[in-house]
């Protein structure tokens, strides 16, 4: 079969069926090589169960955080209605924000945005303090603008997709205290304000995908041009290249390997899936096929990850080495403010890995591993950010 048949024939799947002639191979495993990458097979999710289902009868367990052009907001099933937590405008940029790892809190960065009337239309962000919210059913805030290293300012040409604050860049939090600021200055204690200087040789503002035991990130110095590094936090050094892969890491819980969407030679828009130990090594090649890799998300345990390949979704299970192609297209909500390829295709796990949850054309579809059962909720959304096992 020819690439281009494979691409013809994913494209006439009706979305959600498992529309495939008795007998015949997955398009994916025709081709597959199994001398390079895990072994594919099909596990189809049969249609979609409409109708959606009522806040009444959601049975989830924590809470599910997302947003859409309003700002970021929380459903859960023991709370009636959807509640926010920063609403997004012209002072709050909710959407360069971020949760705590144990989904208690939510940074998020607050000032001023002003438009230059240029050839550009450049959005120039100030940043005057940061705001750190409760993410329970009536969130409360503390305010955090005493520290000189919280305000910067940030410039982002808007030409043609309007004013979006991400380009501050988002608040990662260290553990369940501290956080780096969009400045990428130090770390700050988010119930201190207490600051951490940073006082190694490679700046905060270079790194990104930090390991969860925050002993490794990705180095991605845009200014010098450099390929991606993997960087050592504890020896404050370099200590591999990563030249072939994309911007982003994808770090197993346990901090021992990380997955990395590599670039095809020659070809900016395929990548292929491979599997990484902490110091840089590539193990072993994942994906036998390549093409537009995006939404890699891990599930908590380690035991599982989703991805999307040409906006088909996947499902691989680490444990077996093997991949699921899960014959379903991703359809995500037209004109919507936050739609922007990958962040409406964002997947996320269920605190206990038996479920994760991706958008269908705006619902959110919670979908249980082992038995590849789903269910629609009735709520709207544009994105989904993390699903956490809050009080």
């Amino acid at each position: 079969m020819t690439k281009w048949s494979v691409n013809l024939r994913r494209l006439t799947l009706a979305a959600g069926l498992c529309a495939l002639i008795p007998g015949s191979m997955s398009a994916w495993a025709q081709n597959t090589n199994p001398a390079a990458g895990w072994p594919v097979s099909e596990s189809c999710l049969g249609p979609l169960p409409y109708p959606t289902i009522p806040q009444t009868q959601w049975d989830f367990e924590g809470a599910i955080f997302n947003a859409n052009s309003e700002g970021v907001r929380a459903i859960r099933a023991d709370v009636s209605t959807s509640y926010f937590l920063a609403l997004e405008g012209s002072n709050v940029f909710a959407e360069a924000g971020g949760f705590s790892p144990d989904g208690r809190y939510f940074a998020y960065p607050i000032g001023s945005m002003n438009f230059s009337v240029n050839s550009f239309g450049d959005n120039t962000y100030g940043v005057d303090a940061i705001e750190v919210a409760t993410t329970g059913p009536n969130p409360t805030t503390i305010r955090l603008a005493d520290i000189e290293t919280i305000g910067n300012a940030f410039a982002f040409s808007s030409a043609g997709g309007g004013a979006q604050s991400s380009a501050l860049g988002q608040i990662y939090w260290v553990d369940n205290e501290r956080f780096i600021p969009p400045s990428s200055i130090g770390i700050v204690n988010a119930f201190t304000e207490s600051l951490e200087s940073w006082e190694k040789n490679t700046p905060l503002v270079y790194l990104r995908s930090f390991s969860p035991d925050f002993t490794r990130a990705l180095e991605y110095n845009f200014r010098e041009n450099y390929p991606p590094r993997l960087y050592d936090i504890e020896n404050d050094q370099i200590i591999a290249e990563l030249p072939e892969a994309r911007a982003a890491l994808y770090w197993m819980p346990d901090s021992s390997q990380f997955l990395s969407a590599i670039q095809v030679p020659n070809d900016d828009l395929r990548s292929q899936l491979a599997l990484y130990d902490r110091d840089g090594q590539q193990l072993e090649l994942i994906t036998p096929f390549s093409g537009r890799m995006e939404s890699i998300a891990i599930s908590p345990d380690g035991n599982y990850f989703t991805f999307v390949v040409d906006n088909f979704l996947f499902l691989a299970d680490v444990a077996n080495r093997t991949i699921n192609d899960l014959c379903f297209e991703m359809v995500h909500a037209s004109g919507s403010g936050f739609d922007r390829g990958p962040f409406a295709r964002r997947i996320v796990w269920s605190p206990d890995s038996e479920r994760f949850a991706f958008l269908y054309d705006g619902y959110p579809v919670l979908l249980t591993v082992e038995t590849n059962e789903m269910q629609i909720l009735r709520f709207e959304t544009d994105h989904l950010i993390q699903w956490s096992a809050v009080e």
